[in-house]
C-alpha cells in the first residue's frame, strides 16, 4: 500500500504544498533500509510552467486506471465470494428440500404397502440364513 502511495506521489502533477521544489513532509520509500535509514523521497511533481497538458491527462489517465483497476479486483473477489455463499445456500436448500420430498414419498409407499415391504425385507434378510 505504501509502494503505491509512493508511485502515486511520483506520478502526481499537482504543485506539492509548502516550498516550490519539494514537499515538507515528502514520502517515505517501502523498502526496508530506506524506512529505517530516515531517507526521504521527495514526489515529483510538475513545478514549471511549461509543463505538457498532454504529460499531465496522460498521467491523470494512468492514474484513474490504476485506481478502476485495483476498484475493479476488488469486486470481482468480492462477487466471487457472494457467489459461493449463494451457492452453498441453494445447494443447501435444495439438499433439505430434496430429503423432505424423499421422506414424504417414502412414507406414503411404507404406508400403502407396508406388508409387501414387510415381506421383501424378510425374503432379503432372513430367508438366506436358512
Amino acid at each position: 500500500m505504501l509502494a503505491r502511495y509512493c508511485m502515486m506521489a511520483q506520478l502526481s502533477h499537482s504543485t506539492p504544498r509548502g516550498r516550490l521544489l519539494s514537499s515538507i513532509i515528502g514520502v517515505r520509500c517501502a523498502g526496508l533500509r530506506a524506512r529505517n535509514s530516515g531517507e526521504r523521497v521527495w514526489p515529483q511533481a510538475s513545478v514549471s510552467a511549461g509543463s505538457s497538458p498532454a504529460a499531465r491527462a496522460n498521467t491523470l489517465t494512468v492514474m484513474l486506471l490504476t485506481l478502476g483497476l485495483s476498484m475493479l479486483s476488488f469486486m470481482l473477489g468480492f462477487l466471487a465470494g457472494f457467489a459461493f455463499a449463494f451457492a452453498v445456500t441453494l445447494g443447501a436448500a435444495f439438499a433439505v428440500t430434496f430429503a423432505a420430498v424423499f421422506a414424504a414419498a417414502f412414507g406414503a409407499a411404507l404406508a400403502a404397502d407396508f406388508f409387501a415391504l414387510l415381506v421383501a425385507v424378510f425374503a432379503i434378510l432372513v430367508l438366506p440364513l436358512t
